[in-house]
C-alpha cells in the first residue's frame, strides 16, 4: 500500500484514532445536518428525535439484513413524523427576474 488513503500511514497500517466508531459519528453527525436543513427541530426533544432519526438511518444503511433495514428505516420515519418540517420559501416573481 502506498499510504493514499486518509485513515493509513505510508506503511499501510491504520493511523492512530482511526476506527469504526469514528466513522459513524461523522455518519450520524452528517445526516443530522442534512436532517436539520428539512425539519424545524426547535425543542430539545425534538434535537433528540432528529439524532434518533439520523442514528436508524445510518444503521438502515450500513446493515447486511433486509429485516433490520426496514425496522431500522421505519423507526426513523415514525421519530421524523413527530417534527414539523420547515416550510419551504416560495421565490416571488421579481425575485426571479420575470
Amino acid at each position: 500500500m502506498d499510504g493514499i488513503t486518509a485513515d493509513r500511514d505510508r506503511s499501510g497500517r491504520f493511523v492512530l484514532g482511526n476506527g469504526a466508531r469514528d466513522a459513524k459519528r461523522l455518519r450520524i453527525a452528517a445526516k443530522v445536518k442534512q436532517l436539520s436543513a428539512d425539519y424545524d427541530a426547535s425543542t430539545p426533544a425534538q434535537k433528540l428525535l432528529l439524532w434518533a432519526a439520523a442514528r436508524n438511518l445510518d444503521a438502515a444503511e450500513v446493515t447486511r439484513s433486509a429485516v433490520t433495514r426496514e425496522r431500522s428505516t421505519n423507526v426513523a420515519l415514525r421519530c421524523l413524523r413527530s417534527i414539523p418540517r420547515r416550510k419551504k420559501q416560495r421565490l416571488t416573481a421579481r425575485e426571479l427576474g420575470l
